[in-house]
């Protein structure tokens, strides 16, 4: 299975570090709480020797929490590169009516899953027969938003598209661009007509 994140603060940190963070915390919490309470309630000290413990204990419990968050504020810092690395891959088969069936595959290969992203491809000396639900941004152009493109070995499918090649050519190409937060990548397909039949042939 595709190696899907967590959710809010774990988006951010690596896998288990959200919940450590939590425990920690709450363990400060208790050792505070617990600490107030047992000086105040069961120790045998006079009330101003109380106080003076007490404010003792909650300047520990603050640079505790002062310490906790400046870790996670590094571990923030140096994380903060992370970023995904998408491209489109593809698979592509002739069919006897001369048309060709293009598969495409949105992936990411980086560290940092992309929250959102689009995909336009743009088609160069070919028809586009059947593009199922891309959004069509032009005769020769379409597109497709993609959610939540996770890190993984598992590319992200893309609906299937029909193709006619253009006759009197060879140059029949796909070219691609991918655009997500701090991701502009792009590339180009070029299919194979060599074998291209002709219709009924």
């Amino acid at each position: 299975m595709p190696n899907l994140p967590a959710r809010g603060l774990a988006r951010w940190f690596p896998a288990g570090w959200v919940r450590r963070a939590s425990i920690v915390l709450a363990l400060i919490l208790v050792v505070t709480i617990g600490g107030v309470g047992a000086l105040w309630f069961v120790s045998s000290l006079t009330i101003d020797q109380r106080i003076a413990a007490i404010g003792a204990v909650l300047t520990f419990a603050g640079l505790a929490v002062a310490v906790l968050a400046a870790v996670l504020a590094l571990l923030a810092y140096f994380l903060a590169d992370r970023r995904a690395s998408l491209s489109v891959g593809w698979a592509y088969a002739a069919n006897t009516n001369g048309t060709y069936t293009v598969h495409p595959l949105l992936m990411n290969n980086g560290e940092a899953s992309a929250a959102s992203a689009r995909v336009t491809l743009t088609f160069h000396h070919l028809t586009v027969m059947s593009s199922g639900a891309w959004r069509q941004r032009a005769s020769w152009s379409l597109s497709w938003d993609a959610v939540d493109v996770h890190v993984g070995e598992y590319p992200t499918d893309l609906p299937v598209i029909v193709v006619l090649p253009d006759v009197g050519t060879n140059d029949h190409t796909i070219s691609w661009n991918v655009a997500a937060d701090r991701v502009n990548r792009s590339g180009t397909l070029k299919l194979d007509t060599s074998l291209l039949r002709e219709p009924n042939a």
